[in-house]
């Protein structure tokens, strides 16, 4: 399954510039899911930066992996969205 995710996000997401990193969830045991985020190559203009953040969540009997492709100004509402959630706990 890695080279049909492989070839989606190259042909519907674009190229891949910088692997930023990865969080894994580890309260649940049955099910193993990871947060990666990747800076894509910008696709009009060199300005029009894109991240994408993908899910894979996997058990022993599935596999299951998708993305999210955010423009600049997107990751920074999710990443304000994200910092006030955090701060409320």
């Amino acid at each position: 399954m890695g080279i049909i995710d492989w070839f989606k996000r190259q042909t519907f997401e674009g190229k891949i510039q910088r692997h930023v990193g990865e969080v894994s969830s580890s309260n649940r045991e049955i099910i193993n899911s990871k947060l990666s985020i990747d800076v894509l190559e910008p696709n009009e203009t060199p300005s029009s930066g894109r991240v994408r953040i993908g899910i894979t969540m996997s058990s022993f009997a599935s596999y299951e992996s998708f993305g999210i492709v955010l423009t600049n100004e997107e990751t920074k509402a999710l990443s304000a969205l994200l910092i006030e959630a955090s701060s409320k706990n």
